[in-house]
């Protein structure tokens, strides 16, 4: 399991929560503000994890990603994305308290990625020249549209001069 810590700003102190997530770690999560909830999913499993601060509850919401996951992102809307291994986009719903899958889909996990004025940009697959992650996608929180907005690196091919420039 993943332990939770809790470190205070001001005071400079920290202390362990403990673990919530039983049989699997965390790589990441997620806090919700407004309910006091850290969302995250499991590494291995990709089992979703609810935990509040104000309580100490601790919720599974079950199969979230079809296996590892490992990055969330809270956007202005006041929900968390992420998206599973195969690239299924969803969010958890901080209204509702739970997932909810939103149709759409990119060709791999969600690597990296920035929220802009009510559009969330993000690559999929490792960034390396030679890897998936080469394409950069808009999803539209209001109209859940998803599009390719195009190449974030240039082709491999086309690195002839100092390929080293690329890779750093």
């Amino acid at each position: 399991g993943s332990m939770l810590m809790e470190y205070n700003y001001l005071t400079g102190e920290s202390k362990c929560l403990g673990m919530f997530t039983p049989h699997d770690t965390t790589y990441g999560g997620a806090y919700d503000p407004k309910n006091g909830d850290y969302f995250s999913i499991t590494w291995m499993r990709g089992i979703g994890y609810v935990y509040n601060i104000h309580t100490g509850a601790v919720r599974c919401l079950g199969q979230v990603s079809d296996s590892h996951t490992s990055r969330l992102f809270p956007c202005s809307d006041g929900h968390i994305y992420g998206s599973t291994s195969s690239g299924a986009l969803f969010r958890y719903n901080t209204d509702i308290r739970d997932v909810e899958y939103l149709g759409v889909s990119a060709p791999d996990l969600i690597r990296h990625a920035v929220e802009v004025d009510g559009v969330l940009y993000f690559t999929t697959g490792p960034c390396g020249v030679f890897g998936t992650g080469q394409e950069l996608y808009a999803y539209e929180l209001k109209t859940r549209k998803l599009t390719v907005v195009g190449r974030a690196v240039p082709p491999a091919e086309s690195m002839t001069d100092n390929p080293s420039v690329y890779l750093n």
